[in-house]
């Protein structure tokens, strides 16, 4: 699983990523089986842990690998299957949870971060050669 861990908080008064980490994951075992050792020993190694808040887990592999993720020694949020297919709407809920719980900042400091250029980068690329 290929995951992006960000620890998120405020700063200077507004929320902004504190943190950020990018990784494979292998959630199986040497027998092929699924289990989060190499998950628990990422959070270990990052620091995470160290966050009193819950650890929330958002996009379609939060969603494919729920039943493992609850199974984690630590306070966690799985994202819901609507929430898991459009991300942009996952931070929205986040932030509106935020919001209702009296965590406020600015949206100012979000923004996305994408594996790979869009079609349209791609395309506009091509035909400039």
């Amino acid at each position: 699983m290929y995951a992006g861990f960000f620890h998120i908080g405020f700063q200077n008064g507004h929320l902004q990523t504190l943190e950020k980490h990018f990784t494979f994951l292998d959630l199986k075992d040497a027998s092929g089986n699924l289990n989060v050792s190499s998950l628990v020993c990422f959070f270990k190694q990052s620091g995470f842990l160290n966050v009193s808040n819950p650890i929330y887990f958002v996009g379609d592999g939060a969603f494919l690998y729920q039943n493992l993720l609850e199974n984690l020694p630590f306070k966690i949020k799985v994202s819901s299957l609507k929430d898991a297919v459009i991300s942009s709407i996952t931070i929205g809920h986040i932030g509106y949870t935020n919001y209702k719980d009296g965590n406020y900042g600015t949206s100012a400091v979000l923004s996305p971060i994408y594996l790979r250029k869009s079609q349209a980068e791609l395309a506009l690329e091509e035909k400039q050669k």
